[in-house]
């Protein structure tokens, strides 16, 4: 009996003491971890839907009278057109709710109240946003060929929900939306690389004045074009250039981008500014394999398919 009692304490004291020191543990109260925790995306709401403010600067041509989303031209325009938007999220989409005009046809997201306003106001709205971010981060998207302004527009409002991040979102806009034919292709392959240099200016404005502790940028088919194009504008300047990265991720979906000019120049350009890069790639992209035969050569989103099972 008192070997057994011997082997009782030998047992339960270690897990007395553990419980014991256990006690002394500081522990978060639940509803500050939680705070810090569920960091989402910030909105209004109008009914049952979800109102996004989403910031945008665009190189198209606008035109006169109020500014809605058809005010925004698939021609280039001199300057910088800056501003915000409101976007209408319904509470019926979901993941794999993809393209665009399904989206607008059945009043998932609908974009209203788009304003205006001068670079200076623009990028002061930008650093009041990311200085009250839990990141201070900002993300900015890039979307491709055939995309008009509310298409681009959706497509922002779709991922910037979906993802659920607390960030402002700036989506970057271009003239993409050409005729689907080979000379439509080749005028947004001039509009994509014309509207590199000034999003490369943008960012460096954003990187100098705004100074965000990440930003996070995507880009979608001829979108990368515009991105790649701007990498080389801001590896013109020291200060960006530098061994410190600017840019916290750069994911590039699908990109329509030479290989040869990614490899010789941009691949370098990206690597020096960003701490991390993704690609998404595809061997059946059939967008990517009209434009690897317009072209005349590999586009950078374009692998070889596998040989092995």
């Amino acid at each position: 009996m008192p070997r057994f009692r011997f082997i009782y304490f030998v047992i339960i004291l270690p897990i007395i003491l553990f419980l014991t020191g256990c006690s002394f543990i500081p522990i978060e109260k639940a509803s500050e971890y939680t705070k810090n925790l569920y960091k989402r995306i910030q909105y209004k709401t109008e009914g049952n839907y979800k109102v996004l403010n989403i910031f945008y600067a665009t190189t198209r041509q606008t035109a006169g009278g109020a500014v809605t989303a058809d005010s925004f031209l698939s021609s280039m325009g001199k300057d910088l057109t800056y501003g915000t938007l409101d976007a209408k999220v319904g509470p019926g989409l979901a993941i794999g709710t993809m393209l665009p005009e399904a989206i607008k046809q059945n009043d998932l997201i609908t974009i209203k109240g788009v304003t205006r306003t001068d670079e200076a106001a623009f990028l002061k709205q930008i650093s009041e946003a990311v200085a009250l971010s839990p990141h201070n981060s900002l993300m900015v998207m890039v979307f491709g060929f055939k995309d008009s302004f509310e298409v681009a527009a959706i497509k922002a409002a779709y991922f910037s929900y979906l993802l659920d991040i607390n960030t402002p979102v700036l989506l970057f806009d271009w003239p993409g939306n050409q005729p689907p034919s080979i000379p439509g292709y080749a005028k947004a392959q001039s509009y994509a690389t014309g509207s590199g240099p000034q999003l490369g200016e943008l960012l460096t404005k954003i990187i100098r004045d705004v100074k965000p502790a990440k930003i996070w940028l995507t880009a979608h088919s001829m979108g990368c074009q515009v991105v790649c194009d701007a990498f080389d504008t801001m590896s013109k300047y020291p200060d960006l250039s530098d061994p410190d990265a600017e840019i916290d991720h750069v994911i590039l979906a699908a990109p329509d981008v030479a290989q040869n000019e990614f490899d010789e120049k941009f691949k370098a350009e990206l690597a020096s500014m960003s701490r991390k890069l993704t690609a998404y790639l595809s061997s059946d992209d059939q967008a990517l394999l009209v434009s690897s035969i317009i072209n005349q050569d590999s586009r950078l989103g374009l692998i070889e398919p596998r040989k092995t099972p």
